[in-house]
């Protein structure tokens, strides 16, 4: 079958908070990838994915707090089901491992580029330069269509061995509705 596309005029913004630390990452649940009833989200949707970052002294405080706290540029991606940046109990890919262990972009950014190639992702984009923390922000834009309706982010949190924060395949269709969800925070 096959996707009738149209441009949305309106851009969603989706925000990203980084405020309490103690995971590796954060995975938000897809409960609509099997709902009742499967309507389809039609045409594209361009979300502006805006990290925030709120890690502070002030707001987790503990005695041995890390000085110069920040985060890595912001990495996401729109695409297919058949695509995962990363899961909860599995090894990371080289491109993950680089990204939590230094907050270097290249080979996940490469590793995207094989998936595209591979019709597995519609869009990537990477941000410029480091987050500060707390209060540093960072803006991406990731377009979905109703074959590519996921996202998936990551960001490392420094100084740290090898912690990130990221969201893996957030189904932005509501597919009980057949609508593109508007606004989302994780």
């Amino acid at each position: 079958e096959q996707e009738q596309e149209q441009e949305q005029p309106a851009m969603m913004k989706l925000t990203v908070i980084a405020a309490v630390i103690g995971l590796a990452a954060a995975v938000v649940p897809t409960p609509s990838d099997q709902p009742a009833t499967k309507m389809r989200c039609k045409g594209r949707e361009t979300y502006n994915v805006e990290f925030t970052a709120m890690w502070s002294e002030a707001r987790q405080p503990h005695p041995q707090f890390p000085g110069n706290p920040h985060f890595s540029p912001l990495v996401g991606a729109s695409h297919k089901k058949g695509y995962s940046m990363f899961a909860s109990g599995e090894n990371a890919s080289a491109g993950v491992e680089l990204v939590a262990e230094t907050g270097g972009t290249g080979t996940i950014v490469a590793e995207m580029m094989q998936a595209k190639t591979n019709k597995k992702l519609r869009t990537y984009q990477t941000g410029s330069g480091g987050i500060s923390s707390p209060d540093g922000q960072q803006s991406i834009q990731l377009q979905t269509t109703y074959n590519a309706r996921y996202l998936s982010i990551i960001t490392m949190l420094a100084p740290s061995s090898d912690w990130f924060l990221g969201v893996n395949r957030a189904n932005m269709c509501n597919r009980q509705e057949g609508k593109w969800i508007k606004h989302a925070v994780w």
